[in-house]
């Protein structure tokens, strides 16, 4: 059993570079409430290279219709 306090879900599209913000400041937030006891899971779309992180990460294959528009059927499941 864990010593963890509570559980974060969180759900964002992508943490790649070309996210700016959100690749800084999800995994920044994740790795902070990690380190404070938290069980956090990071819930992102498919990337090439998914970071090491002390943090369970879960990804989800994207499928693209334009350059920066897709949808996942399993993320919403």
């Amino acid at each position: 059993m864990s010593n963890c306090i509570m559980k974060v879900v969180q759900i964002v599209s992508s943490i790649g570079v070309e996210a700016s913000g959100p690749s800084y400041s999800v995994p920044g937030l994740s790795q902070g409430l990690h380190q404070n006891n938290v069980d956090v899971e990071l819930h992102i779309r498919k990337i090439n290279d998914v970071p090491i992180t002390d943090y369970k990460i879960v990804t989800y294959p994207w499928r693209s219709f334009l350059k920066s528009v897709g949808f996942s059927p399993e993320m919403l499941q």
